[in-house]
């Protein structure tokens, strides 16, 4: 198993049309090939920015690597619609693999 996330900051004022506007860019993303699971959260919020997490489990790393040359990845992380409500363009990305002999709950 691979998780990926995304650390991003989105200026205050505009948290819930950037809501929207996520929504409606990334719904193509279910149907990527080795995705378990994607999430998009909201973390603490101060006056003036609120932190957002893109949080995506996957069946491994290659699954996770072929999403990110794909198409429909550039589609979201070049969208001007979405960086325009973002404290930075880049989002910091954290990258993990499952050690595996943490998986006994089966």
């Amino acid at each position: 198993m691979f998780i990926a996330n995304s650390r991003f900051y989105v200026r205050a004022k505009d948290t819930k049309i950037f809501e929207k506007e996520w929504d409606a860019k990334t719904g193509f993303l279910f149907s990527q090939a080795g995705l378990i699971m994607f999430d998009l959260l909201r973390g603490p919020q101060t006056e003036d920015k609120a932190l957002y997490v893109c949080h995506s489990v996957w069946k491994d790393k290659r699954s996770y690597l072929i999403w990110t040359s794909s198409v429909s990845y550039s589609k979201i992380h070049n969208n001007e619609q979405i960086k325009k409500f973002m404290l930075s363009e880049e989002p910091i990305i954290e990258a993990f693999e499952q050690v595996p002999f943490f998986d006994k709950a089966s």
